[in-house]
């Protein structure tokens, strides 16, 4: 008897809770208009934030929706659009735009959660705002050579599906447009300036044309290496360089630490009087004219040269020669050396002493390495 009770109040408890399933989530929908677009905004909300869940957004005959957010799927056969399923219960918002002739249409939608479902809640009924097909995007951004590219032709009004093609000119080597979307994709190949027409045509051949420039340019990159030896109490004649893209060049820190008491300019220049030794590591970030960017991670080691040593050029001008002595002072003997001396066009060196090789293409002479 009391197993039985037991049995009958378990099977009880299993029917409240699924039959108020409800009681720990929802989802409402919101429609709202202007001029040119009809958006529907489905909101889910959760009590209890532990399973998984999808939703299922159910139209009529003769609305079709676009610019789908959170990755739902639009199946043309079942006039639905999917999401989901989610591995958890977080509050979210799936958001569309949607197309069709100015009358009054009836919309219905489903939350699936954990295999159970429930009606959305909210707006249920909406007629579409319709305006003439029209080009939102005026100017197409500029790509590098050889670095991934991706720009969508964005128009309003009309009736969708909207059908995208090129009349006339090229677009860069290695881009294609998607005949949907209008999406631009692709890595160029070649430099240049790519002048070329869009034609726009909607669900009742409406069309529309407009001319629109690509241009690509070298690739963005930092010019010099990425590690730099300074020593400490010397003023720094640093700097970062570049080249590629569309000058001028924006130059700035976006994380890490430069040594005290140096500044990152905005042109590179690493300004300032270095006071501290030890290893310091930064982030910058370079862009051009065109907003195109690029990170690089630097490094600069100032070192102490009392501990790793150091190198003093004495001149002495003598009746009929110029002689040169640079003294180098090392107060820890492991590790290996080299000396470079930069001379400038016009100046020769003779009688090299301590095997010193005389580079004529760069003007400098190496000593080096030495242990």
């Amino acid at each position: 008897m009391k197993q039985s009770i037991k049995s009958i109040f378990l099977l009880f408890f299993i029917l409240f809770f699924f039959s108020h399933q409800e009681l720990f989530a929802s989802a409402a929908r919101i429609i709202t208009t202007d001029s040119c677009i009809t958006t529907v905004k489905i909101q889910s909300q959760f009590n209890l934030h532990e399973g998984s869940y999808a939703i299922k957004e159910i139209l009529p005959s003769g609305l079709y929706p676009y610019h789908i957010q959170q990755n739902g799927i639009w199946d043309e056969n079942d006039n639905t659009i999917i999401w989901g399923a989610f591995p958890d219960r977080n509050d979210r918002e799936f958001i569309y735009n949607v197309s069709g002739n100015a009358i009054s249409y009836s919309i219905s939608g489903l939350i699936s959660i954990d295999g159970l479902s429930q009606t959305i809640d909210g707006n249920q009924q909406l007629t579409p705002v319709n305006c003439d097909l029209s080009f939102v995007s005026d100017t197409m951004s500029t790509g590098q050579l050889e670095i991934q590219y991706q720009e969508q032709i964005l128009a309003e009004g009309g009736f969708y599906p909207l059908s995208f093609s090129i009349i006339s000119g090229e677009l860069p080597p290695g881009l294609e447009l998607s005949s949907t979307s209008g999406t631009i994709v692709g890595i160029p190949e070649q430099t240049g300036r790519y002048l070329f027409t869009i034609l726009i045509s909607d669900h009742q051949n409406t069309m529309i044309q407009k001319d629109f420039l690509i241009g690509i340019t070298e690739q963005l990159i930092f010019g010099n290496n990425v590690l730099f030896n300074v020593s400490e109490t010397s003023i720094s004649s640093l700097s970062i360089q570049a080249s590629g893209g569309k000058q001028p060049y924006t130059i700035s820190q976006i994380d890490g630490t430069l040594p005290p008491g140096i500044t990152l300019e905005s042109d590179g220049k690493l300004t300032g009087t270095f006071t501290s030794s030890g290893e310091y590591e930064f982030s910058v970030n370079l862009s051009d004219a065109h907003k195109n960017s690029v990170d690089q991670v630097f490094a600069i080691h100032v070192y102490d040269p009392t501990i790793f040593g150091s190198a003093k050029r004495h001149i002495e001008i003598q009746e009929c020669a110029s002689r040169v002595t640079i003294k180098t002072q090392m107060p820890l003997i492991q590790g290996a050396y080299a000396i470079m001396e930069l001379l400038p066009d016009g100046v020769l060196p003779y009688s090299i002493n301590n095997n010193g090789f005389w580079d004529t293409d760069n003007n400098n002479i190496i000593w080096g390495g030495l242990s």
